[in-house]
């Protein structure tokens, strides 16, 4: 597991990325500005957990602006033990993207907000949306803004896509997005948590002149809570131009209420691929404008048709959550106390409504208002009307850290309700800021009290936070570090780390033979026979320390002779006893593998590694003793050419063809480019059964003979 991971305030640019749907790992779409990723299966069940990618500025890229993905993932069913787990994409914003701008795949609990994404599917070509999970288990999507998605092979602000569950999409403002709201799918073949897109919510949200199909179910979405959301088209020229207003395709059980529809686009209003039959309940809905309608007004009477909704000021919303205040109620308007909680007792009797999912209504509407329930009645659309204009915002805010030493960097997050439209800090030590989520250093040890007050038109409120941040005096550094290896031939190449704590903020090395370094990890190679004093010095605003080891590093020559393997990879087989220790003599303790199929045959082949600290090879022998459990067999030895970057045979074949003790020395002809710059000689060697019989071979002695 890779946990506790913090992505802020990065700026991320001009990042060219492959893009092809079919091209490679998830269709080509794993790639661009921020990816968080798990490639191939070599450690099973690897997952990150708790990343937070946050204030961050990703723009004018290839592929995808942030992105979740994992190669250990099961395609077809949801395996819970690979998800990503903790997941926070916040306070973002990501512009001009020529794919997707936020995905959220093979994520549980995964929570993106308070986002905003312009101008992505900028690629004229493939399907790409702004923001959308896929293969993910309750997320939720909340308080983002998307507009300008710009193109409609998909192209709509958000996605919940396939083989997902109880995703929640709320408070969200689309506009002009020439895809659409929303696309809602699952694989229409699929059931029971594989492929389906099941139980998710879509409440509270403003969609102004988005196009095409503004909003789709496709594929086999399945029990989808659909309420309290409003569609607004103008009509305008220039506005996107829209087909079908709502369209349903071979879902099942997709509930809509409580939503206001108001489009003046002349498209269809309904397009129902699957009709009634499959569950599509339609009813306290208000629907408005030049739409064709007329033909559902029988089929669903359970709605208002043809009636103005009368909202404040519908099409004024600009750039930005809060300007959507056109979309509140007029006091007069028929959407007050028109709505159904979810749990109401007439969609409860319906056969296949699953009630609150969750048993959760939501806490507040589009503007941060409180919802009555369970004394009330809802409104319909996104604003909940309490008889005038809305309270004033309630102050709130966090920040991370909130102890350190100075000087202290915290990032402050504003988490007031109700929409403020103004934010002003102090931050206790005569610092001030009138950003909304300000990040600010403190630069002397001391307690400080925050405060932050927020403002919009309604009125103003504060929050303030005693001793809220402790800043402490730093302390200078214990410096430590290690090498490896601390013995060996010459020329000897070392790796230093360094283990000081008290973050230092420079690092002084001296080597023991005049060599130094600045780096914090250097690497540094003794070119002579000797033993070496290494020492550093680590440094940080409030001070130094030094670490010696005395006599800490041996380099003896390079004299040749033999080497036995420092490591093997076994490419072919399964390792069934022993391992290096059992092929540095010959005693008869033997490291045992099963052959396995290669190529049509079955076959044993390892790659084994010589670390030699040589710097040149003027003669090489191999030598393997060994048997196998079924005679004859072929050996055939390769060692890899540094200077071309190859395996190359050396001899012709060798024979094992008794089951019994046997041993091969071949001697390596012109070897001078078989060594590496450290000193690292590499060869294989197989056992191969042309007859495909399963069978045993046991190594007893691998080892090579050098000469510098």
């Amino acid at each position: 597991m890779h946990a506790h991971i913090r992505l802020l305030n990065l700026d991320i640019h001009h990042v060219n990325a492959k893009l092809g749907r079919g091209a490679g790992r998830d269709k080509g779409k794993n790639n661009g500005g921020i990816c968080i990723d798990v490639f191939g299966d070599t450690v099973a069940g690897t997952v990150f957990d708790d990343v937070l990618i946050e204030g961050c500025y990703i723009y004018e890229c290839g592929g995808t602006a942030i992105k979740t993905w994992s190669d250990q993932f099961e395609w077809n069913c949801h395996t819970p033990t690979t998800y990503h787990t903790n997941i926070v994409v916040r306070n973002n914003v990501v512009d001009h993207i020529q794919g997707d701008g936020i995905v959220m795949s093979m994520t549980e609990g995964a929570t993106v907000e308070y986002n905003v994404a312009s101008w992505t599917h900028m690629r004229q070509t493939d399907p790409y949306v702004a923001i959308w999970n896929y293969e993910s288990d309750d997320t939720v999507m909340q308080f983002n803004e998307v507009y300008k998605t710009n193109h409609t092979t998909d192209g709509q602000a958000f996605d919940i896509d396939d083989y997902t569950e109880r995703t929640t999409v709320q408070y969200k403002y689309s506009h002009d997005n020439l895809g659409g709201f929303i696309l809602i799918i699952g694989l229409a073949n699929a059931r029971n948590k594989c492929g389906t897109c099941d139980n998710n919510v879509v409440r509270y949200n403003i969609s102004q002149d988005d196009g095409e199909e503004i909003t789709k179910f496709a594929g086999m979405s399945v029990h989808t809570d659909f309420y309290n959301n409003v569609f607004y088209h103008s009509g305008a020229a220039g506005a996107p131009p829209v087909e079908d207003v709502l369209r349903l395709s071979d879902s099942e059980d997709a509930h809509v209420y409580n939503n206001i529809f108001e489009t003046w686009c002349g498209g269809n209003f309904l397009q129902p691929d699957f009709g009634v039959k499959q569950g599509f309940d339609f009813r306290r809905n208000i629907v408005y404008g030049d739409s064709d309608y007329s033909k559902w007004v029988d089929d669903y009477p359970d709605n208002l048709w043809g009636v103005d909704p009368q909202l404040v000021a519908p099409g004024t919303g600009g750039t930005g959550r809060d300007t959507c205040g056109g979309y509140m109620l007029q006091g007069t308007s028929p959407a007050i106390d028109y709505g159904l909680w979810s749990d109401d007792p007439i969609l409860m009797a319906l056969p296949s409504h699953p009630g609150p999912i969750g048993a959760d209504h939501g806490s507040q509407d589009y503007f941060g208002n409180a919802l009555p329930y369970p004394s009330g009645t809802p409104d319909a659309g996104a604003h909940e009307y309490a008889g005038g204009p809305p309270p004033p915002p309630v102050a709130d805010f966090s920040g991370n850290p909130r102890t350190g030493n100075a000087p202290l960097t915290v990032y402050f997050t504003d988490l007031s309700t109700g929409n403020p439209t103004s934010w002003d800090w102090t931050f206790g030590d005569g610092g001030t800021s009138e950003v909304q989520n300000p990040v600010y250093e403190y630069q002397t040890a001391d307690s400080y009290t925050v405060s932050l007050t927020v403002e919009n038109a309604q009125g103003q409120d504060t929050e303030t936070k005693l001793d809220y941040i402790t800043v402490t005096e730093g302390q200078p550094p214990v410096a430590d570090f290690v090498g490896e290896p601390t013995s060996g031939v010459a020329p000897l190449t070392v790796q230093f780390t360094d283990l000081s704590t008290n973050d230092p903020t420079s690092w002084s090395w001296t080597f023991g033979d005049g060599g130094t370094s600045e780096d914090q990890n250097p690497s540094y190679q003794y070119q002579n026979e000797g033993i070496y004093t290494v020492s550093l010095t680590a440094t940080n605003a409030y001070g130094s320390d030094d670490e010696i080891k005395t006599g800490y590093i041996t380099v003896t020559s390079g004299g040749g002779g033999d080497y036995y393997p420092a490591s093997f990879t076994l490419e072919y087989g399964t390792l069934v006893a022993g391992g290096v220790p059992e092929l540095q003599a010959s005693d008869d303790t033997y490291m045992q593998v099963a052959s396995a199929k290669a190529v049509g045959k079955q076959s044993t082949w390892i790659h084994y590694s010589f670390e030699t600290g040589l710097s040149s090879l003027s003669g090489l022998t191999i030598t393997s003793e060994s048997h196998p459990s079924l005679a004859p067999q072929r050996e055939r030895i390769r060692v890899w050419d540094f200077s071309a970057e190859a395996w190359t045979g050396v001899v012709g074949d060798n024979w094992l063809n008794t089951t019994s003790d046997q041993t091969t020395v071949t001697v390596v002809p012109s070897p001078a480019d078989y060594i590496s710059p450290t000193g690292e000689v590499r060869i294989r060697i197989r056992t191969g059964d042309a007859g495909g019989d399963v069978w045993d071979h046991f190594i007893d002695l691998v080892k090579i003979t050098a000469q510098p």
